[in-house]
C-alpha cells in the first residue's frame, strides 16, 4: 500500500485566457469570474492498494485501486475525486498488460452563459461534468535495451442538462519506445493521435469536435546513493477543430498547439518515506484563419498555466 500527501500551488485556476486574465486584474466590468483570484493552493492526497491475484488461466495477475483528493483552499468549487483501478496481467516474461479504469464524478471547469436560461434565471451557471475512462496498455521486451509501449484510450464526459451540447467522447492511440542503456537511466519518446467528438446541437454556435496529434519525449535518472530520482517530461500536441457546419465560424480554420513541460524530483529517506517536489508549467496558443475577425472567447487566444507542489509519500505492506 501506498500513500502520499503534498502542499501546491496553481496560478491559473481556469486555464484563463491571457485576455481574460488582463481583464480580471483590471476589474473589467464586462467580465464575469466564478471566483475571487484566479491563483491558490491545494493539498493532494493520495491512496494506492495492490492486490496479487495469483495465476488464473495461467496468468500472473495483480490488480491496483487508486483514490485521489484535490482540495482547494479558497476555489472551493475547483476540488475534485479521482477513482481508478488498474488490472494488471503478464502472460509472458517479456510481456506486460495493464487494463486501466479511471472516473472523476464532479470536474468544475468554469462559468459560463447559460443560453437557454428563462427571465429571472441566474445568467450564468456552472460548467460541470462528469468523466469516465477506459485504457489498455501493453508493454514489450524488443531488445536487451529496448521496450515498445502501445496504448489505447476512450473517454466519455457527461455535462449538467445546461450544457448537453458540450457532451463529447473521446479515442486516443499511442505508441512509443524505451530505451535502457544503463540501470539508472532511460529514455522515452511517444506518440499518438486523438478524436473527440462532441454533442453539437443544432443551437449552439460551435462544435468542440477535433483531431489531435500528440508526442512526448521523456528523460529518467533513478535514485542512486544522494542523487536523487528525477523524472522530465515534455508534451506537445497540435489540435485541429473539425467542425462540419460552415456557419461555425469560432472554430472554423483554427488549430491549437500546447505545450506541457514536467519536471520531479524525488528522494528517498527510508525504505517507507520518500520527500519530492513537482513543477508542471503549460501553454497553449490558438491559431486562426486571418480573414475570420471577432473577439477572443475564454477558449480562445494564448494561456499558461504553473503548477508546483511538493510532499511526502509512504509505502508498507498491508499483511
Amino acid at each position: 500500500m501506498e500513500c502520499s500527501t503534498s502542499f501546491g500551488w496553481d496560478d491559473n485556476l481556469l486555464n484563463a485566457s491571457d485576455n481574460e486574465l488582463d481583464a480580471f486584474d483590471t476589474k473589467d466590468p464586462n467580465v464575469f469570474f466564478a471566483v475571487d483570484r484566479m491563483e491558490d493552493a491545494f493539498f493532494q492526497g493520495e491512496i494506492q492498494a495492490d492486490w496479487k491475484l495469483g495465476k488464473p488461466l495461467g496468468i500472473k495477475t495483480k490488480f491496483r485501486a487508486e483514490y485521489r483528493r484535490i482540495q482547494y483552499l479558497n476555489a472551493t468549487i475547483k476540488s475534485e475525486d479521482t477513482y481508478g483501478g488498474e488490472l494488471f496481467f503478464k502472460p509472458l516474461r517479456k510481456t506486460r498488460l495493464a487494463l486501466q479504469f479511471e472516473h472523476k464524478p464532479q470536474v468544475y471547469g468554469r462559468h459560463r452563459r447559460d443560453k437557454d436560461g428563462d427571465p429571472g434565471e441566474p445568467m450564468f451557471r456552472a460548467e460541470v461534468h462528469k468523466r469516465w475512462s477506459l485504457g489498455l496498455e501493453i508493454e514489450q521486451m524488443i531488445a536487451q535495451q529496448w521496450k515498445a509501449i502501445a496504448e489505447v484510450e476512450g473517454a466519455l464526459r457527461n455535462y449538467t442538462k445546461v450544457f448537453n451540447e458540450r457532451d463529447r467522447s473521446r479515442v486516443e492511440a499511442a505508441v512509443g519506445v524505451e530505451w535502457l542503456p544503463d540501470s539508472w537511466f532511460e529514455l522515452g519518446l511517444m506518440g499518438g493521435f486523438r478524436l473527440s467528438k462532441s454533442r453539437n446541437e443544432p443551437d449552439l454556435g460551435k462544435d468542440l469536435s477535433y483531431r489531435e496529434l500528440l508526442l512526448e519525449p521523456t528523460i529518467l535518472l533513478k535514485e542512486r546513493k544522494w542523487i536523487p530520482r528525477l523524472d522530465v517530461s515534455f508534451q506537445f500536441k497540435w489540435r485541429e477543430y473539425t467542425s462540419e457546419n460552415p456557419e461555425d465560424k469560432r472554430h472554423y480554420n483554427r488549430s491549437d498547439l500546447y505545450y506541457n513541460i514536467q519536471a520531479k524530483v524525488t528522494r528517498s529517506l527510508t525504505k517507507r518515506f520518500a520527500v519530492n517536489a513537482m513543477v508542471k508549467y503549460s501553454w497553449k496558443d490558438a491559431e486562426f484563419d486571418p480573414i475570420f475577425d471577432f473577439d477572443f472567447e475564454d477558449e480562445e487566444g494564448t494561456s499558461s498555466d504553473l503548477v508546483a507542489m511538493g510532499g511526502i509519500t509512504w509505502k508498507w505492506d498491508a499483511k
